[in-house]
């Protein structure tokens, strides 16, 4: 997700963005990982969102990553959810 709202060139130092016009928004980017994902995946009648019904895996990041993306680079997990049970659980602190 971090790629598709910075687009950085790759390269270390101070660069421009490359094609900022291309950079996407943190819901955009949410959006192409989730529903995009499952879409491209064939299965988006049962992953991609959150509703009844649909697989439960999801991740839980202790940091307000919608309003600070760069920390997509950085945040570690606190919770890991694959269908539904609770693969990982790190304390809240």
């Amino acid at each position: 997700m971090y790629d598709v709202i910075y687009r950085n060139s790759g390269h270390q130092g101070s660069e421009p963005c490359f094609l900022p016009d291309e950079a996407y928004t943190f819901r955009q980017a949410l959006e192409l990982y989730t529903q995009g994902g499952a879409y491209a995946g064939r299965s988006e009648t049962r992953r991609g969102r959150i509703a009844a019904g649909f697989d439960a895996d999801l991740t839980v990041v202790p940091e307000a990553v919608d309003l600070h993306p760069e920390l997509l680079c950085t945040v570690k997990p606190a919770q890991v959810w694959v269908h539904g049970v609770e693969r990982l659980a790190k304390a809240l602190a």
